[in-house]
């Protein structure tokens, strides 16, 4: 099962919320949408306050390699 959860930048705790449900946590992300150093800085601190694994990435919204 998949829940998903808003960005780890807005002011939400969906993701703690949900965090004792999940094994683990897939981090999506767009380039140019958030700045890395916010994006660490989140993550960071979710894995620090749960007992999530981080599963993955993805990497969305990416051109053409063409």
């Amino acid at each position: 099962m998949i829940l998903d959860a808003p960005p780890l930048n807005r002011p939400s705790r969906d993701g703690l919320a949900l965090a004792p449900v999940a094994d683990g946590l897939i981090l999506i992300t767009r380039p140019g949408y958030c700045q890395r150093a916010e994006l660490e800085a989140s993550l960071e601190q979710l894995l620090e306050r749960t007992e999530l694994k981080l599963l993955g990435a993805v990497v969305n919204g990416v051109g053409n390699w063409n």
